[in-house]
């Protein structure tokens, strides 16, 4: 409900996709005017977050946080719950803490965000990525 409160803050509306866990939330989010969509496919979900103003993230507990990554690499900034694997995964790309004043600043620093995101972004690869597991089975092994 909080980011339904900041996209309506911006005056923008709120699309929610990924499936619905807590049904009972989906409901009160629809009530409310959210585009509660559920589970979309890639094509759908790219063309999401190509015309996101932002991405609204405020989960209590993430593992990686894919989403971010996909909207970083979009070009979307990204408004994040202060998680550690979040911030590992946006590091200063990232807006974190209050979702109100967090769609604020991406609106008004869009171009930067968007830019930091692309970069940030650009780190995760598939190489990069095996390099380090690499790292871990040598130094295991050492």
């Amino acid at each position: 409900l909080a980011a339904l409160d900041a996209a309506d803050a911006a005056g923008l509306p709120l699309v929610v996709a990924g499936p619905e866990k807590e049904p009972e939330l989906g409901r009160e989010l629809r009530a409310r005017g959210a585009d509660v969509r559920g589970w979309v496919d890639k094509p759908e979900l790219a063309e999401l977050y190509r015309r996101a103003a932002a991405l609204l993230l405020p989960s209590r507990y993430e593992g990686f946080g894919m989403p971010a990554l996909e909207a970083l690499a979009s070009g979307t900034p990204v408004v994040l719950s202060d998680d550690a694997a979040l911030r590992e995964v946006a590091g200063d790309a990232g807006i974190y803490g209050d979702l109100v004043e967090g769609v604020r600043t991406a609106l008004a620093e869009r171009e930067r965000y968007a830019r930091a995101g692309l970069e940030r972004a650009a780190l995760f690869t598939w190489e990069a990525s095996a390099r380090l597991t690499a790292d871990v089975y040598r130094a295991v092994m050492a």
